[in-house]
């Protein structure tokens, strides 16, 4: 299997690299010591999962990465209180609904899923980096509330009201098209991830 649970950088080990046998509590023991998590999957359906409620108990982790797992409920997050940055890219994620109580989170990466509502993010006040790209979203008032955010990224978004964006200073911007903000002579060009 070529799942790959990557805990710190120099802590990283393959699911078939575990010595056997090794029991899910074992594991968990294990996991519920770091504060980190990359889940790397292999482009192989076979091995695809979408369930992620084992990681419910690890109320330590400040990142997770679950880039390409195809996740459609975040509801596994809701005790994950320590969470600093939260990326679930190229899912099926529709609701933000579980991380209206992350409030320590600072960077957030949605980038391609079915989301339509962001409003779950408006208590979210230390999140300095949001990324929604190419998803459903269509009111954005919720932002104006967020005045750390610094980053934000959400092209290929069907946003018809640009105003809460309006004086703000970011330092990426990346924005469809618009007539509210033409001048961003103080945005640098957004660089991607």
């Amino acid at each position: 299997m070529e799942l790959r649970w990557q805990i710190h950088e120099e802590d990283s080990f393959d699911i078939d690299d575990v010595p056997s046998p090794v029991t899910c509590e074992s594991f968990l023991k294990r996991l519920q010591q770091n504060t980190e998590m990359f889940l790397d999957m292999s482009e192989d359906p076979m091995y695809a999962f979408s369930d992620l409620s084992l990681l419910k108990s690890l109320v330590n982790l400040e990142k997770l990465d679950t880039t390409k797992v195809p996740v459609t409920d975040l509801s596994f997050l809701k005790n994950l209180v320590h969470l600093k940055s939260l990326t679930v890219r190229y899912a099926s994620v529709r609701s933000l609904e579980p991380l209206r109580g992350l409030t320590e989170l600072e960077e957030l990466n949605l980038v391609v899923n079915q989301i339509s509502d962001i409003s779950p993010l408006k208590g979210l006040k230390k999140l300095k980096k949001l990324s929604f790209s190419r998803n459903k979203v269509r009111d954005i008032s919720v932002l104006q509330g967020l005045g750390q955010l610094k980053y934000l990224e959400m092209g290929s978004n069907p946003i018809r009201d640009f105003s809460p964006l309006k004086g703000r200073k970011f330092k990426f911007l990346r924005v469809p098209k618009n007539d509210v903000i033409s001048n961003q002579e103080d945005y640098l060009p957004w660089d991607g991830y």
